[in-house]
């Protein structure tokens, strides 16, 4: 009897363990490396150019978001609300569709995230543009390829990557609210 309690201790402390990892701390690490620029001790030196690359998209976009956001009268707190009230079991069938469609125009990605993720926002057909501009075929063809290749089921993916943004953004917040606040003016 000792036995079994002692293993179900483990089990749930193991439980919890892996539940803060994935929810709090892998979020909050890999934020944390990107804002600062380092790779973390764990991840292997030859993935320093990929993470780089990544390190750099992130910051660039970051740097355009007011610039989005003022075009679509968005405030930082609507981002973060649309952010949050997309679940990753809305996102599954748009990757399911670009890895089923083998998807590599921007166009034909867009067309596929308003078909099944239009509703979130008014009038989506206006962020067009702006989605074409990020998102080129090489760039649809990383995330992409990183989907394909993550041990992670597709939604953890997607759960994961949406606490990272949200973590990156929190950080980037007044950056992002200050330079809106310039736009406004």
């Amino acid at each position: 009897m000792k036995f079994i309690r002692s293993v179900l201790f483990l089990v749930f402390f193991l439980s919890i363990l892996f539940w803060l990892s994935y929810n709090y701390f892998i979020p909050r690490m890999v934020a944390d490396s990107i804002e600062k620029g380092e790779l973390p001790s764990f991840i292997p030196k030859k993935l320093e150019p990929a993470f780089e690359n990544v390190r750099e998209r992130i910051d660039d976009d970051i740097r355009e978001l007011p610039v989005v956001l003022n075009e679509h009268q968005l405030s930082y707190d609507d981002l973060i609300e649309l952010v949050k009230d997309t679940r990753a079991s809305e996102v599954v069938p748009v990757i399911q569709k670009f890895q089923e469609k083998d998807v590599t125009d921007p166009d034909q990605a867009f067309d596929i995230i308003v078909q099944y993720l239009g509703h979130k926002v008014d009038k989506p057909e206006t962020f067009r543009n702006a989605f074409k501009e990020r998102f080129n075929q090489e760039r649809l063809q990383t995330a992409m390829t990183f989907m394909n290749n993550s041990d992670l089921p597709l939604e953890m993916n997607m759960e994961l990557a949406k606490k990272i943004t949200l973590e990156i953004l929190k950080d980037r917040r007044e950056e992002i609210e200050s330079e809106l606040k310039d736009l406004h003016q």
